[in-house]
């Protein structure tokens, strides 16, 4: 590439985002000016900031403490500009070519420049604006401030961003050679999303974990300043016992009670500076645990390097900054090798959707016909029969299942296994659910759940699983589109089309039922009947589910979007439904509560505690619920079978 192939793709480069902030309008294009400069001022007021802040503060850090307070600072600032930076690259998931390289292959411009054209391009972001500044105005001032063995930091500050961005952007690349795909790109999509919500209740945890040990140190502090004013409460009644009855005079009484109360004193003083002494004494121990921790995290990962390389060169070491540049600069180079090779290869079609085309086939063998007709006549035997495709999962049956329902289930759960956006749904409970866990478990110190009451905390699980299903179950035929005419073509009894719909659901309910159970009975252990009729209760809750959600299925049936959760149609009267269904099942869960307060009234009484009250009505409340399932279920395939005509209207998309 020469200079001027350089200049013009420059110049394309500007063209295009031009191009782009005109088509946006010019709104845009003024907001987009304004965000220029605003960031070019906050770059600018950074550098400086830290420079300044930097040269008048690392002067004034004790001696013995600025190896420590350099590497907490680098650390915190190298998570900091990572996190920033991850978070804009997913908000950016798309091709990080700029320039497409498929089409400047019909000009005597080589790959190898626009590959660098896009590469630099890339490293316009929001996150590199702001930070790197900073980072050169604190690395110029540790220059400054603690003499030139500070020097290697520059380099390694380089190094460092070389190397962010080209992993980087090596990994755009691979994630638009999975994203070829479109179903493999919603669920990327999917579990970046879930990663972003885990990601966002890690600040909760880790203060739901310290607010724990703090109360747990109050609590130990209140019960010592609590037994020993026991004491002091009880040495003055033993005086006024000796005193009421003549033991001692009241003089002695004055004088008795002045030196218990000094006594008291004293001994409190010397209480608080035994904790004082035991807290910092725990204080010094938690930041070396801390300081060894940190220093092994940024030996071990790469991104940890910079800081280790400040680090070593505040001890006027120089080869931990040195052998990182060098080791940082080996990655970025391979990354961006890598990376190059991969965009090439995805313009010459090495990654397409669509692979059967991409193994040349194999050559025809001529079979004469008399042959032809003796494999068609003769059943395959021995290994030819092993070699022959089996059923996969929409072919297999079920036991004690009518063979219609049993294939809608298994093609409905197939389904919904392969829907990017029922897995998100499915997702964001289990991490909810698993943070909430998580912070109980982090609380496990506090005031114990007494066994009476861990009932209705499973009650409650129960009740959170089947209804955060909800979406799900009251739209099936939603997520069905287009395919619902193989429904209304088939033969197969309406009744047991519901059936199967329903049976879809039953291993997402167990599995996360099951899941959250299992958690709660590690966290807080319940009696073995009582955890018998939580299943049981699960078991109510999902037929309970299943009949409200197939008659709203029926009643009010919507298209679902590509890609999303989301209605095709937001009418106020449909939203207004389904608040008011969602209502209604949360009535029709009351029948669920009835055993439970039943079974705590009976254990009241001595005799009660040996009949196991919550398993037995739980148990007659499912069969109860399974009754009337058997019985509404013949209604709602009849209702299905007389709306199945708008149904199909409704869930079917326009372009269809």
């Amino acid at each position: 590439m020469n200079w001027q192939h350089f200049r013009a793709l420059i110049w394309l480069r500007g063209r295009l985002f031009r191009n782009r902030m005109r088509r946006a309008g010019k709104l845009n294009a003024v907001m987009t000016q304004i965000l220029k400069v605003v960031a070019l001022i906050a770059s600018v007021g950074l550098f400086f900031t830290a420079l300044g802040l930097g040269v008048w503060l690392l002067p004034k850090a004790p001696a013995d403490r600025l190896p420590e307070v350099m590497l907490y600072l680098w650390t915190g600032v190298t998570v900091s500009f990572l996190f920033f930076w991850m978070m804009g690259v997913m908000t950016e998931l798309q091709r990080s070519e700029v320039l497409s390289i498929e089409k400047l292959f019909h000009f005597p411009i080589s790959p190898s420049s626009a590959f660098l054209i896009n590469y630099l391009s890339s490293l316009v972001s929001l996150a590199l604006i702001l930070f790197f500044p900073a980072m050169i105005g604190l690395a110029i001032a540790s220059v400054i401030a603690l003499g030139p063995w500070m020097l290697v930091s520059v380099p390694l500050l380089i190094a460092f961003l070389l190397m962010v961005t080209a992993i980087t952007y090596q990994f755009r690349g691979w994630l638009a050679t999975l994203m070829v795909n479109k179903r493999r790109r919603r669920t990327i999509m999917a579990c970046l999303t879930g990663s972003i919500i885990l990601i966002s209740q890690l600040p909760n945890l880790i203060n739901l974990t310290y607010q724990s040990s703090r109360h747990r140190q109050e609590g130990d502090r209140n019960t010592e300043i609590h037994d020993s004013l026991q004491a002091e409460q009880r040495a003055i009644k033993q005086l006024q016992a000796d005193l009421d009855s003549k033991k001692i005079t009241p003089q002695q009484s004055q004088q008795r009670l002045a030196a218990i109360l000094e006594t008291q004193r004293i001994n409190t003083e010397a209480d608080a500076e035994m904790r004082r002494q035991r807290d910092n004494r725990k204080l010094e121990a938690a930041f070396k645990q801390v300081k060894r921790w940190v220093a092994i995290a940024d030996l071990a990962l790469p991104p940890g390097w910079l800081a280790y390389g400040v680090y070593g060169a505040v001890e006027h070491q120089v080869w931990p900054a040195l052998a990182g540049t060098l080791l940082l600069c080996a990655i970025a180079g391979a990354s961006l090798r890598r990376s190059y090779r991969t965009t090439v290869r995805f313009y010459l079609g090495d990654f397409r959707s669509d692979q059967s085309m991409a193994a040349p086939p194999r050559g025809a063998v001529p079979v004469a016909p008399r042959q032809i007709d003796r494999q068609i006549a003769a059943p395959p035997t021995g290994v030819q029969a092993a070699e022959l495709p089996q059923a996969g999962m929409v072919g297999r049956s079920l036991p004690w299942v009518p063979d219609q329902a049993a294939a809608t289930g298994l093609a409905t759960l197939r389904s919904l296994l392969r829907a990017p956006e029922v897995k998100m749904m499915l997702l964001t409970p289990l991490i909810l659910g698993g943070v909430i866990m998580a912070s109980r478990l982090a609380g496990r110190g506090g005031t114990p759940v007494p066994p009476a009451f861990r009932p209705m905390i499973a009650l409650g699980i129960v009740v959170t699983v089947v209804v955060s299903l909800s979406q799900l179950v009251q739209n099936q035929f939603g997520f069905d589109r287009s395919a619902f005419r193989i429904f209304v073509l088939s033969p197969a009894p309406r009744r047991q089309i519901l059936l199967g719909k329903n049976l879809a659901l039953a291993p997402i309910v167990a599995g996360a039922g099951a899941l959250f159970l299992g958690i709660l009975e590690f966290v807080l252990p319940l009696r073995p009947t009582d955890l018998l009729a939580t299943l049981v209760e699960l078991l109510t809750a999902y037929l309970i589910v299943c009949l409200v959600g197939n008659q709203m299925s029926i009643l009010l049936p919507s298209a679902i979007r590509q890609g999303s959760m989301r209605s095709s149609e937001t009418k106020v009267v449909r939203v207004l439904a389904r608040f008011l269904a969602m209502l209604g099942m949360l009535v029709a869960f009351v029948p669920l509560v009835i055993p439970i307060g039943v079974g705590y009234l009976v254990e009241q009484f001595s005799w009660g505690k040996w009949i196991p009250t919550y398993l037995i009505l739980s148990l007659l409340v499912a069969l109860t619920t399974l009754f009337v399932y058997r019985i509404v279920l013949d209604y709602q395939g009849g209702l299905l079978q007389r709306r199945e005509l708008r149904i199909l209207e409704a869930v079917t998309t326009k372009d269809d």
